[in-house]
């Protein structure tokens, strides 16, 4: 039901986080000459991107904010590699168009991550605090004021590792043992608090909102067009030459 939407309005590329889907819709999305990008957080998962058939990975490294993108909801084998780190493993041994995910808060970010083989960028963080987002400005002015605190990785929101800035229900439900017990798996957890979520949101509570960000968080921009943060990003000529 989700995919009707895709098959419908044909873009030009879709992409799948937390593993590689159905075979059928590989072959679904060839026939309507959609591109599939498949997320991976390390050369194993790669690995398995390009035997399942993907267009092109998206290398997400460790500084990436929201959920984690491992195969597996609790890995015990993460290597936790930055963006360039990934990158680097992965160019050497495949060809294969890779989108560099992490911590891409300004055009030397993006320089950097040409530079070592990608073939494009994808930025998040540093859109929440656009004049276009739709963040709660609870969510927005903690990103914006709160540059001293350190970004921490919870299943307390959903059930899977996401990072997030820290809050009261994070401090909670990590730091106490038996609380951490009783975590539903994904999507579970994510039901069971969206409406707690949500009210909190609504009411300009940030310690019960999930303010999923990156490890560079401190970099956002307060009030900035998307568009204007778009042109920052690409200020440098060889930037804008390489995309």
């Amino acid at each position: 039901c989700q995919l009707k939407p895709v098959w419908e309005l044909k873009p030009q590329i879709i992409t799948f986080h937390f593993g590689i889907p159905p075979h059928d819709i590989f072959q679904r999305a060839q026939e309507l000459g959609i591109l599939v990008g498949l997320t991976a957080t390390n050369s194993n998962e790669a690995k398995s991107c390009i035997d399942a058939g993907a267009d092109f990975i998206i290398a997400q490294g460790i500084e990436t904010g929201g959920h984690r993108g491992c195969f597996e909801p609790n890995p015990v084998d993460d290597p936790c590699l930055g963006r360039l780190a990934l990158l680097a493993e992965l160019t050497s041994r495949w060809d294969i168009p890779i989108v560099a995910a992490g911590g891409i808060m300004t055009a030397e970010d993006v320089q950097a991550s040409l530079n070592y083989g990608a073939a494009a960028v994808q930025v998040g963080t540093a859109f929440i605090t656009t004049k276009e987002s739709l963040a709660s400005r609870s969510y927005q002015d903690s990103l914006l004021r709160m540059a001293h605190l350190e970004t921490t990785f919870t299943r307390s929101f959903t059930g899977r590792p996401a990072q997030c800035l820290p809050n009261e229900f994070t401090r909670l439900m990590d730091m106490d043992p038996l609380h951490a017990a009783d975590i539903l798996p994904f999507p579970l957890q994510h039901t069971l608090t969206a409406p707690m979520r949500k009210m909190a949101a609504d009411r300009g509570d940030a310690d019960f909102q999930s303010m999923w960000c990156g490890s560079r968080f401190a970099l956002c921009q307060e009030g900035i067009a998307a568009r204007d943060l778009v042109n920052r990003l690409m200020t440098r000529q060889d930037i804008d030459e390489a995309l």
